[in-house]
């Protein structure tokens, strides 16, 4: 780096030499004209003009080395690498887990290089699933995925991740998502809890199993049905009774006519659990709740801001794929079980158009009521209508 100091300084000496030879020599000789005389004072400001400017470059080309030697020595620091732990509200046999979460873990690791990698924990094995959030934005964990309905008492606008006579298919649930606003208004819900939202996957539907038929929307007239929240609501706008009753409670409940009829899931659940042992029924069109999105993915927020952005790039992209995914990967089961649960001669039901229009008038008791719990719920149910009602479904309004 010192050799352009140098360069400089032998520049200036050699055109001081030559001044003094210059000078000598003109001492020795006869006096040169005046003329003469001020156009070597003006060659003589030029080369000193000259080094200067080369003083410059070479003070330019100093500083460019030494970026150059910074650069070099990042790129020889080895890269940060990241182990976070991922906590799960689902049990390990459940597609969410055994294919969802384990595909975004592997897809990261391997986009990152090993960078980002991901210790996997299922429901309870850290935390209770209930309080998988607020462990995250502590820090007990970097990463968690839970069902959104938890944090409802916090957050209202949560409810609209059960939505009933919401959107139809999933197509319409990603439009609600990333072109009516809804993922970065929850964003800013879950930023407001201490963590980072990834994504809300798509999941299938909540189908009604019973053991009468309904065949048209008077026949929930008298029904009583294992339900809760806003199926509940919906239901019971249309004539039926409701009660809670635990998950592991359901089957003896069916066999022992304690209820006629239940909701949990989409076909493949509903196969899954061998309900089906003790109902024939499946309202399969409309579904209650169509193209569910209750369960979240989200990330301590001082571990997402402490990432370079490349990696959480990589992560939110894994995210992204993970929203679609889980609901292929949920459909694709709800389809392979219809045709078993056919087999096990289950009858599939649907209502006319008719008596969709009837139930999704009826869902709008369960619209306002959400929208009722705070300013934000209000907001939520808004984007989702403004969709619903672009459709065609509804002429429900939220000025």
């Amino acid at each position: 780096m010192k050799k352009g100091k140098y360069f400089g300084i032998t520049v200036a000496f050699i055109l001081v030499t030559s001044l003094v030879v210059a000078m000598v020599a003109g001492a020795c000789a006869p006096a040169a004209p005046e003329e003469e005389v001020a156009e070597l004072e003006e060659e003589i400001a030029d080369l000193e003009d000259e080094v200067a400017a080369k003083d410059r470059e070479i003070t330019g080309l100093e500083g460019d080395v030494g970026d150059l030697e910074d650069e070099i020595a990042a790129l020889k620091k080895p890269a940060e690498v990241f182990k976070w732990r991922w906590q799960s509200h689902q049990p390990p046999t459940d597609p969410e887990y055994a294919v969802t979460v384990v595909n975004v873990a592997k897809r990261v690791e391997e986009m990152s290089d090993g960078r980002l990698t991901f210790e996997l924990f299922t429901g309870g094995a850290l935390v209770p699933s209930n309080e998988v959030l607020p462990s995250c934005a502590d820090g007990v964990f970097e990463v968690g995925s839970s069902a959104a309905s938890y944090w409802k008492g916090t957050a209202p606008e949560c409810l609209v991740t059960l939505f009933p006579m919401g959107y139809r298919n999933g197509d319409e649930q990603a439009s609600v998502m990333y072109n009516y606003g809804l993922l970065d208004f929850f964003r800013d819900t879950y930023a407001d809890m201490g963590v980072h939202l990834l994504t809300m996957v798509q999941h299938g539907n909540i189908n009604l199993l019973s053991k009468a038929p309904i065949r048209e929307v008077g026949d929930f007239e008298g029904v009583l049905i294992r339900t809760h929240g806003s199926t509940a609501i919906l239901v019971e706008e249309l004539g039926a009774s409701t009660v809670y009753i635990p998950g592991e409670e359901i089957y003896m409940a069916l066999q022992l006519g304690t209820v006629d009829a239940m909701t949990w899931g989409g076909p493949s659940t509903l196969y899954l659990n061998k309900w089906y042992e003790q109902a024939e029924y499946i309202l399969l069109d409309p579904p209650l709740i169509g193209n569910f999105m209750n369960d979240d993915f989200y990330v301590n927020m001082a571990a997402w801001e402490s990432l370079p952005a490349e990696l959480s790039d990589i992560l939110q992209y894994a995210a992204d794929l993970a929203f679609f995914e889980n609901g292929v990967t949920f459909r694709k089961g709800d389809d392979e079980a219809i045709i078993m649960l056919k087999a096990e001669g289950i009858e599939f039901t649907t209502l006319s158009e008719a008596d969709k229009a009837v139930m999704t008038k009826a869902a709008e008791v369960v619209w306002d009521d959400i929208a009722s719990k705070s300013p934000r719920a209000k907001e939520a149910v808004k984007i989702i209508t403004d969709l619903l009602r672009d459709k065609g479904y509804t002429d429900y309004k939220i000025e």
